[in-house]
């Protein structure tokens, strides 16, 4: 009796699991029995997803499009932007003049950049171009783009805030590297003194 009192549970827990999920298993018996609608929403979500991906490609062919263009527009202007055989930079209310010629003369510098038409540049009122930088040592960056020679009064090189100024400033024109490495015995000493100094 008591067996058999089992089996009747079970068989209402089977009944009762069983009419639970029912509803969660009907569209999937259909689908067996009717192949077709299946296949439908299958080839309507394939579409679907080929659909996104042609909207995504025309998104970042636009992107592109729109890329190439802004880089022609770039190039046209700096064609247009003629610079003068001579140049006046007034560096933080500084006037320098040099030429052209001397500002590309290392074109992966700042001034390199700066007049090889990549920036669009405009002039101030009086035609000098403004750098927003201190001009105290931008003469000597200045006749090292001349010279290609590096020639630094003892007045800065003996004196270490002088020299770190200095520094900063041939790191901002992008000049301090090629400088380092034509003057090996002059800088890496100095840097290891500036590392030791700041342990």
């Amino acid at each position: 009796r008591r067996q058999k009192q089992t089996i009747t549970t079970g068989w209402k827990t089977l009944h009762r699991h069983h009419h639970h999920h029912h509803h969660h298993h009907q569209p999937l018996l259909l689908h067996r029995h009717l192949p077709l609608p299946s296949l439908d929403s299958h080839v309507s979500s394939l579409m679907g997803a080929i659909q996104q991906e042609k909207t995504r490609m025309e998104e970042d062919r636009a992107k592109l499009d729109k890329e190439k263009k802004d880089f022609e527009e770039v190039a046209e202007r700096s064609k247009c932007m003629t610079f003068p055989k001579s140049i006046v930079l007034d560096v933080g209310g500084k006037q320098f003049h040099t030429s052209l010629d001397t500002l590309l003369s290392a074109p992966q510098t700042y001034f390199g950049a700066m007049f090889g038409g990549r920036i669009p540049l405009t002039p101030q009122a009086d035609g000098s171009y403004f750098i927003d930088r201190d001009g105290t040592h931008f003469r000597y960056i200045l006749n090292y783009l001349r010279t290609h020679k590096l020639i630094l009064p003892l007045k800065i090189t003996s004196d270490p805030a002088l020299m770190e100024e200095f520094k900063m400033e041939a790191e901002y024109y992008q000049v301090w590297q090629a400088i380092k490495e034509a003057y090996p015995h002059v800088f890496s000493k100095d840097d290891e003194r500036s590392d030791d100094d700041e342990e």
